[in-house]
């Protein structure tokens, strides 16, 4: 097994550390720089995220000593609820400062993510970039025609409560195999461990849970599950398999052998990373059309059961939307088209849910539902608009950073003449 070192100090490089600063303020400039502490007085005027950007050039070197000493803050957050998406589930996560545990978050993935992603399963999706639901619904869409109508069976299940449940011992051994840098594996250790829980199952103290809301938690996933994705797909009678997050898929000839690798599967998650197998895991045979059997609307009558997975229905002859996808983006378009004016968040929205009507055989019900309520192009053009205009900050911003090596508005130091002395 291939180990690293030197995370830390690249981590800490200052273009690397700008460069963080930026991604973690995407779409959030006005939004608080830090929440709010016991004791603040209420009305206590808030530094926003693009005050701190407006600033960046004192932040960066702030940053850094405060993590090469160890004094970084990282809170334990409270954890609220919200209604995930279209299926209204509810989920309770934990929104951390920008200033500066987000920054830290994506600097400790910036070394993180070359670590995990060397041998990670190609067919692992999910808080991946360029591994998200469209190009996973394009390989699972391609292994069913590949069995070009015959007889196959689907396992599908997902892990009970996943990142509630990891075992945080496991995961740092897994990270401390493959990374020898001390002072990176001690601020993961940090972030890691100030949500952890404690539990004692027989007489075992655990400790247990990553938070839903961190840019870390993701990439500690597929850490976790990386061993588990080449133990599954070697297992007997698999053809393919596909790991979305926590959600699975397998599909096999033989009924039998993918109810065994279901049971193997479960064993492993239980023996070795000390999570469980959700109990409605299933085995079903895939949707197949009734030879000379026809609906009153002339379509060929099925028998077994479509694939749901992802937020897509895969059926033998077609891939659509699920039905409460449908229905929100139709609900969507009907509050939008009601409007006066179209804000560039809901034309956003609205644009991010036609790619689903785009990579699916959806298009009637586009024509029908959502085209006569929204005109797509005016859309794109106020998104193109406000993208425009955000880009001028932002580039106004980083000149005059270049040319004056101070932040607006601040006072005269910093600045270089040509001989490289101080003015």
């Amino acid at each position: 097994m291939k180990s690293y070192n030197g995370q830390f100090d690249r981590m800490l490089e200052c273009e690397n550390v700008k460069q963080c600063f930026y991604k973690a303020a995407k779409r959030k400039h006005k939004s608080r720089a830090r929440g709010k502490r016991p004791g603040d007085p209420r009305k206590q005027p808030f530094e926003s995220v693009g005050d701190v950007l407006a600033n960046i050039e004192n932040e960066v070197p702030i940053f850094i000593d405060l993590v090469k000493t160890d004094t970084i803050e990282i809170i334990k957050h409270e954890e609220h609820q919200i209604n995930e998406n279209n299926s209204k589930k509810p989920r309770n996560i934990i929104q951390p400062d920008y200033k500066y545990e987000q920054v830290l978050h994506h600097c400790i993935v910036s070394q993180l993510q070359p670590i995990i992603m060397h041998g990670l399963y190609e067919f692992a999706y999910g808080s991946i970039p360029k591994r998200g639901v469209h190009a996973g619904k394009k390989v699972l869409a391609k292994w069913i025609r590949k069995y070009d109508g015959k007889k196959f069976y689907v396992g599908q299940g997902d892990i009970t409560g996943f990142y509630d449940n990891i075992d945080l011992d496991i995961l740092e051994s897994k990270l401390a195999k493959v990374c020898r840098d001390k002072r990176f594996l001690h601020i993961n250790h940090r972030v890691i461990s100030i949500h952890e829980k404690i539990t004692i199952e027989n007489g075992v103290r655990r400790r247990r849970f990553i938070p839903k809301g961190f840019y870390t938690s993701g990439w500690y996933g597929h850490l976790m599950l990386k061993e588990f994705d080449h133990f599954v797909v070697q297992l007997p009678g698999v053809d393919h398999y596909m790991r979305y997050a926590d959600d699975f898929v397998i599909t096999g000839k033989n009924k039998k052998k993918i109810h065994a690798a279901m049971q193997a599967i479960a064993e492993y998650l239980a023996g070795n990373l000390h999570l469980q197998i959700k109990h409605t895991w299933q085995v079903y045979r895939f949707e197949h059309p009734v030879k000379g059997a026809f609906d009153k609307n002339g379509k060929p009558k099925t028998k077994g059961r479509f694939i749901d997975f992802m937020g897509f229905q895969f059926h033998y002859n077609r891939t659509t939307m699920r039905k409460r996808n449908l229905c929100a983006s139709r609900r969507k378009a009907h509050r939008i088209g009601k409007k006066t004016k179209v804000t560039w968040y809901d034309a956003a929205g609205m644009i991010s849910r036609m790619g689903l009507f785009k990579h699916t055989d959806t298009y009637n019900y586009y024509l029908n539902h959502i085209k006569p309520w929204v005109n797509i192009r005016k859309m794109k053009r106020t998104i193109s608009n406000h993208s425009r205009k955000e880009n001028r900050k932002h580039d106004k911003l980083e000149a005059d950073h270049r040319i004056t090596g101070r932040t607006p508005g601040g006072g005269g130091y910093g600045i270089l003449p040509h001989n490289g002395v101080f003015a």
